[in-house]
């Protein structure tokens, strides 16, 4: 499986900030980010399928995160309803 790491960063000139460790054995190709925004700019169509497949990927992790937020908040409800109840029921 290929996969790029630290892609946003190297887009938006953020430092790298990450370590990655193999689980098996990988092989790693590593350039300079100048000669990765350059091919970006020789290939359109490349890039305009890089940033389809982020968009993608940022959708899918507001989804995930939304439903957790939404999980969340209804627990709390929940857990707020079951103690506010007894209380209540005392008027």
């Amino acid at each position: 499986k290929e996969e790029f790491i630290n892609l946003t960063e190297a887009i938006s000139g953020l430092p790298n900030q990450m370590n990655v460790i193999s689980l098996s054995p990988c092989s790693l190709n590593a350039f300079r980010t100048q000669d990765f925004l350059d091919f970006l700019k020789d290939e359109p169509q490349v890039c305009f399928r890089l940033f389809k497949q982020m968009s993608l990927n940022i959708q899918s992790s507001c989804t995930i995160f939304s439903s957790m937020f939404f999980w969340f908040v209804c627990r709390i409800a929940a857990v707020l309803s079951n103690n506010l109840y007894p209380i209540i029921q005392q008027f």
